[in-house]
């Protein structure tokens, strides 16, 4: 009746942040900011002001766009900011009230499947850790997937660009075989193909190389142009081998 406010005034809040002991559990906070009364100000100055802790980085405080819900999965991505808290029992999940109150906010859930797969090429050195992170990209691809749309706009000149794929090219002439990171669009996954030189994904990976190949759309064998065309290759390549393989004194036979 005297006209007394029955939530503290985010900007009263605001001033006296570096006051609260939050600072690395902002878990009171989001649930106080969650159970208040906000206008419409109040939102708009909860999406852009820097107020949120992060993972393993003290140097300042973040504001949620710039920040991702925590997650065990996303660790795999060390240029990801995660959201500092104190627990991993599904009170911050995407679904929880948590989660849904932070991602109305500006918080992200998932990295851009680009920006995955770009990591994946150019910054990872790991075995293990290239697996996990293909392993993270595959479980959201496929059939109502929350990547399929996404991998689906990418064109097809930046697909081969990307070469994240662990594959084995077996040399046919004396089975050699060497290890590298391959596009989609430039090898299969069906593992008979090397035996005509084609890079295969990685048959190591048992039935992964078939999972990570369908998901990611490269082709079992290569199409039968593809084949004549690498047949007349390696029949040039054969004969050269031999003719050099006989020497000069061969030759003047």
């Amino acid at each position: 009746t005297l006209g007394v406010r029955k939530s503290v005034a985010i900007d009263f809040l605001f001033v006296n942040l570096d006051t609260l002991k939050w600072s690395s559990d902002p878990k009171p906070l989001v649930e106080y900011l969650r159970s208040a009364t906000l206008t419409t100000q109040d939102v708009k100055k909860l999406k852009s002001t820097q107020y949120l802790p992060a993972e393993n980085d003290v140097s300042r405080m973040f504001a949620p766009s710039e920040l991702y819900l925590p997650d065990r999965d996303l660790r795999v991505f060390p240029f990801l900011r995660l959201l500092q808290w104190p627990s991993e029992d599904g009170e911050v999940r995407e679904r929880s009230a948590n989660g849904k109150f932070l991602v109305a906010l500006g918080m992200h859930v998932l990295p851009p499947l680009l920006q995955v797969l770009k990591y994946i090429s150019n910054k990872v050195d790991d075995d293990q850790m290239r697996i996990k992170c293909l392993e993270f990209a595959s479980k959201r691809l496929g059939s109502g997937g929350v990547y399929s749309s996404d991998y689906n706009r990418i064109s097809r000149s930046d697909k081969a660009k990307l070469k994240f794929l662990p594959c084995v090219m077996t040399s046919p002439f004396d089975g050699q075989k060497k290890a590298g990171l391959y596009s989609v669009l430039a090898c299969c996954y069906e593992e008979r193909c090397a035996v005509m030189g084609f890079p295969v994904i990685d048959p190591s990976l048992e039935d992964k190389a078939k999972l990570f190949g369908n998901l990611f759309q490269c082709v079992a064998e290569p199409a039968p142009n593809a084949l004549l065309q690498k047949l007349r290759l390696l029949v040039s390549d054969a004969k050269k081998l031999l003719k050099k393989s006989e020497g000069p004194e061969c030759n003047a036979i």
